[in-house]
């Protein structure tokens, strides 16, 4: 079987709409002996019969009419391919990878991600959460172009930095743990709790923010918040992360002492010789603009 042509599609398209030969080749502006010979030539290559020629005008047969719409699907997807085409550039950012801390917020991602799709509508975002060490190896090695890490890591010399408003953290709980009530809690009765500590999968070094000796480690914010919700947890979180969740009374802030910082530095590193990157430019922007 031969593989059918755009040209092949189109004309059995315009032949099945038009409900006849002569009005396919008006509108195709071909003779109508092309246009028979066009479909005659495609049931040949598919060793199929698309048209019942019995009746003055040609019907779909069954196999005709299951054809008809994947012929559509394809031209399609030829005119998308075309518009596409028409919009690259040069310069073309194909992929653009941001390796961020799973507990780091940018601050305003909406305005972020307007500003992506506005200026790189074609571009392949991808977003990998882990921790700030794993971001700033993937930046190093060139697989993320953007990393978004707690500040207190050493940079080496090739990697760039631009910071961040503070995150406000909180220490929260749900309602049922026995830390919710009290008035006042102190670090060392905190730490005897079993706390939510986030790590990456497989390593067995100690979370940066696990305080708790009870620590059970995740990756993953879905998998803290379900069990912080459990009652038998509480987790060290961004207020953005969990805002609706005080206020509907779902989680609650643990009532610390002033011994554990209630701001976290962090901030955007990339390659000092990728800083023409024109994604890198963007984000740089949308996240200067938001710290005026």
């Amino acid at each position: 079987m031969n593989t059918p042509t755009r040209l092949q599609l189109e004309t059995l398209v315009c032949a099945a709409e038009s409900g006849s030969f002569s009005e396919a080749a008006r509108r195709l502006k071909r003779s109508q002996a092309t246009v028979s010979q066009t479909i005659a030539n495609l049931e040949i290559d598919l060793n199929l019969v698309l048209f019942d020629r019995s009746q003055r005008e040609p019907r779909l047969t069954s196999a005709g009419e299951m054809l008809l719409n994947e012929a559509k699907l394809i031209l399609s997807r030829f005119e998308y391919f075309g518009e596409i085409a028409n919009r690259l550039t040069p310069n073309m950012v194909s992929e653009f990878v941001l390796a961020g801390e799973v507990q780091v917020q940018l601050g305003d991602d909406k305005a972020l991600i307007e500003r992506l799709i506005e200026k790189f509508p074609e571009t392949n975002i991808h977003i990998w959460s882990g921790s700030s060490a794993s971001a700033l190896q993937n930046v190093i090695d060139g697989q993320a172009q953007v990393g978004l890490v707690f500040s207190h890591l050493l940079l080496p010399e090739e990697i760039d930095f631009q910071p961040l408003k503070p995150t406000q953290w909180l220490t929260v709980c749900s309602p049922e743990h026995p830390l919710a009530s009290q008035s006042s809690v102190s670090l060392s009765e905190l730490t005897l709790h079993r706390q939510v500590s986030f790590t990456e999968p497989y390593k067995q070094d100690l979370a940066k923010d696990r305080l708790s000796s009870k620590a059970w480690r995740v990756n993953g914010f879905i998998t803290a918040y379900k069990l912080t919700l459990s009652g038998h947890f509480w987790m060290r979180i961004p207020r953005d992360l969990v805002a609706s969740e005080l206020e509907l009374g779902i989680m609650v802030e643990i009532a610390l002492d002033d011994e554990l910082s209630q701001s976290v530095e962090c901030g955007l590193i990339w390659r000092r010789d990728n800083k023409e990157h024109p994604v890198i430019l963007e984000v740089l922007d949308v996240v200067r603009t938001s710290m005026v």
